[in-house]
């Protein structure tokens, strides 16, 4: 009994600690860099700056059948199956594309208007 109580007040604690550590973290990233007022930032404008498109040409072997060949000894009288899969090599094209964006920031209480940047990955497969 005392490790079931002794496990939730741990686990409690480490939940607190975590909510913690992201406030801490949310009230820094809305800090004015000019007033050095908390909680003053507000996201005006996001807009994509560049976009880069690449794509990768390979080769896949994709299983497409399969044969089963049954055997039978008459001496154990065990039956057993062999099992041969067929493959067939298919063309791929990997996609990926980056994005970068420009995102303005405006403090509510000097005015101040700030950027920043950030970029987003997204990956595709697809045959050819």
């Amino acid at each position: 009994m005392t490790y079931i109580y002794t496990n939730n007040i741990s686990t409690t604690f480490w939940i607190f600690m975590g909510f913690s550590g992201l406030a801490t973290v949310y009230t820094f990233s809305s800090t004015c860099k000019n007033c050095d007022n908390c909680f003053g930032i507000y996201e005006i404008n996001s807009r994509l700056i560049d976009k880069n498109v690449r794509r990768i040409h390979f080769t896949k072997d994709v299983p497409v059948g399969h044969t089963e060949r049954h055997y039978h000894y008459v001496n154990g009288g065990t039956r057993q199956t062999h099992t041969e899969i067929q493959y067939e090599t298919r063309d791929y094209i990997k996609e990926i594309t980056n994005k970068r964006y420009e995102h303005s920031h405006k403090c509510k209480f000097c005015g101040n208007i700030t950027k920043s940047y950030s970029t987003s990955e997204s990956r595709r497969i697809y045959r050819e």
